[in-house]
């Protein structure tokens, strides 16, 4: 649990300072593309999206790959001191443990369970959202009655299906939505709201319905419920929420610019948008959250408006010189920002390393267990149980019987020094009968390391001569 808190904790750092320079360089390739169509611009912003999760994950993979190193070789090197491995290390090692760099920060427990405990909230409330919008989208599908074109609709609908090549594979009516919209991934609804088709113009109803048609062309639905899931982890970062809304935005006037090829002119898309929009927003609330993909949903019809009418075109070999400029502007800034992470600080226990004595331990004696010692890492500090044991020793200090007995006591403090950490354990020794407490009494242990599952452990302290006692093995049995 300990590996798993601080691997998320060290995620969460660098997705901090990630999320917002991957913002910032898309932002800047997306204006360096401006003049380029949509969808070119729609891809940057959803790999921008991918490059901000995965980012700070491949930095925690290479840390997590360096200690492994350093735990197979414990003589040759540590992560921490990359001039000291040597030659035979393969490259890619040495490129892991030397070329990245890496700041530690040290945060105080305190300040490490609060920022967990908001992370998980941001993220539950991202997973119920999306669960949410999910159900609705079910529900809106669900309660929708499907419906045949009216006639003096069904020619332009006709042409609209062989220009796009793609046809709904249900036409429905439903109360729940405010204007055209489509939901499904391989059974594909376009739902309407009641009373639209009976008002509609077949200009404006041409229009709609090119939009919609392009979202199913373009598999809008699912792409679109892929980017919400891969928002999850970052959900937290003000610069990812601003990712996805450029995500949404693109989307749309990729999707504008498909239907306004299919129309005479874009102008005439445009006054269409317009004139639905009055028509269907006008004095009407805002929709309930759902993945059913709107004609007017994402809240920016101006900046739609006014990039159909602004946008010029340009060649395709522009276009595409545009495109690729950008994109290795955004993969030169990714391979530079993998090269820095944020490590926060491993929890220390008076100057030493606690990790590697976290886990139950065991002592067997004739291929018996008498000793179970259960260490645990508590907000930095060692903390757990060790059992009551009797034992009996010959002249050399050797064990000659060893039996476990009922009981354990707690591991009230623990010094560490290296490979070597001196236990304190407090217990029960007996009841006073008179003022009817129970006495206590304290039990030292020194335990040092001696491999990585392996560890020696013996009594020490008032009445012990450690001289004449020689140290039992400890195996890890779990960690």
């Amino acid at each position: 649990m300990e590996t798993i808190s601080r691997l998320l904790l060290n995620y969460i750092v660098n997705a901090l300072w990630i999320v917002a320079v991957v913002a910032g360089v898309a932002w800047l390739c997306a204006r360096f593309m401006r003049r380029t169509h949509a969808r070119r611009i729609y891809l940057l912003w959803t790999a921008s999206l991918g490059l901000s999760v995965l980012l700070p994950i491949t930095g925690l993979l290479r840390v997590q790959n360096a200690h492994s190193f350093a735990r197979i070789n414990p003589g040759a090197a540590t992560v921490e001191h990359a001039e000291s491995i040597p030659a035979k290390v393969s490259g890619s090692i040495f490129w892991m443990s030397g070329t990245r760099r890496r700041q530690q920060l040290s945060v105080e427990p305190f300040l490490r369970t609060a920022v967990l405990g908001l992370y998980f909230t941001f993220f539950l409330y991202g997973a119920a959202r999306v669960a949410l919008s999910w159900k609705r989208t079910t529900s809106i599908c669900r309660s929708a009655i499907a419906i045949d074109l009216p006639l003096k609709l069904l020619n332009a609908a006709e042409q609209c299906f062989r220009a796009f090549g793609v046809r709904p594979s249900t036409i429905a009516v439903s109360a729940q939505v405010s204007g055209p919209s489509m939901a499904g991934v391989r059974h594909t609804v376009l739902i309407v709201p009641e009373g639209f088709l009976a008002q509609i113009s077949v200009k404006d109803f041409t229009s709609a319905l090119s939009h919609e048609l392009a979202h199913i062309r373009r598999r809008d639905f699912l792409s679109n419920l892929v980017c919400e899931l891969l928002l999850l982890p970052i959900c937290f970062h003000p610069a990812a929420t601003f990712i996805k809304r450029r995500i949404d935005c693109n989307r749309e006037i990729a999707c504008d610019e498909m239907a306004a090829e299919a129309s005479l002119t874009r102008t005439a898309y445009a006054r269409s948008l317009l004139s639905l929009a009055r028509k269907m927003l006008a004095g009407q609330e805002t929709a309930a959250h759902n993945y059913a993909l709107g004609l007017f949903d994402t809240d920016t019809l101006e900046e739609r408006v006014v990039t159909l009418l602004n946008r010029k075109s340009i060649s395709q070999t522009t276009e595409r010189l545009l495109a690729l400029a950008a994109s290795a502007l955004l993969a030169t800034a990714c391979a530079l920002t993998s090269a820095f992470s944020l490590q926060v600080a491993t929890p220390k226990a008076d100057g030493g390393d606690i990790r590697p004595f976290v886990g139950t331990w065991e002592a067997k004696f004739n291929g018996k267990t008498f000793q179970t010692l259960k260490i645990q890492n508590e907000n930095g500090k060692l903390a757990g149980t060790a059992n009551h044991i009797s034992i009996a020793l010959d002249n050399d200090g050797n064990l000659i019987d060893a039996r476990a007995h009922e009981g354990s006591d707690q591991i009230t403090s623990a010094k560490v020094e290296g490979k070597v950490v001196r236990l304190t354990c407090t217990g029960k020794a007996h009841m006073n009968t008179d003022s009817g407490t129970a006495d206590t009494e304290t039990t030292q242990y020194e335990m040092k390391l001696t491999g990585n599952e392996e560890a020696e452990i013996r009594p020490i302290g008032d009445g012990v001569d450690a001289t004449q006692l020689k140290p039992w093995k400890l195996e890890r049995v779990k960690k």
